[in-house]
């Protein structure tokens, strides 16, 4: 697989602003999280595993994946929530490849109503990502950037309030040479309430 100049000049100029964007999303949860505590918003931390498929031209491959979470639920319906995702090598012909993926989303969330204290809620993702796949053939390697749609859905049991064990399916964009692909991440999660 060749690589153009044109792939490392917008892996340069998308970086900065992603990490500037994300960063103020950071901040602005946490400047968030101290005013509205008392209105009952909590601030959460999670980690998960699962499999991510990824689409490949025609064909297709499954990796393991880690994912790493943080969030602010202001209500029982919603919350916003930083991910990070990292795959390990997908088979791809002619070069193997990585992902990982920087993630800002607006959880939308319904109580089931079931269990006490409604512990049982389905949820629906909406946000934005970054993927880079870092590509390594028999050329060389080269990293590639990709920004889109992240959305997704998911269950969730909160057996506590400081506990809930979340398993969710999302999508996101990644670039193979010029052409956008998705990745499909399936991830059961363990979360933090604070």
């Amino acid at each position: 697989m060749q690589y153009t100049q044109a792939h490392h000049t917008l892996r340069g100029t998308r970086r900065p602003l992603l990490a500037t964007a994300l960063s103020a999303a950071l901040v602005s949860l946490a400047c968030l999280s101290n005013t509205v505590h008392a209105q009952s918003a909590r601030p959460y931390l999670g980690v998960g595993g699962g499999l991510a498929h990824a689409e490949i031209g025609s064909d297709s491959d499954t990796a393991p994946g880690l994912q790493l979470l943080a969030g602010l639920q202001f209500n029982r319906n919603f919350a916003v929530e930083v991910s990070y995702l990292s795959t390990s090598n997908y088979d791809a012909p002619g070069t193997d490849f990585s992902l990982s993926s920087l993630g800002a989303a607006g959880l939308f969330i319904l109580p089931l109503g079931l269990g006490s204290r409604d512990s049982w809620a389905i949820f629906g993702k909406l946000g934005l990502s970054q993927t880079s796949a870092l590509y390594e053939g028999n050329d060389g390697a080269a990293t590639v950037d990709d920004f889109g749609l992240n959305y997704g859905l998911g269950v969730q049991y909160a057996p506590g309030r400081d506990f809930t064990l979340r398993l969710g399916r999302d999508t996101r964009p990644y670039a193979l040479g010029r052409q956008s692909n998705d990745v499909t991440v399936t991830t059961l999660s363990a979360i933090f309430n604070f």
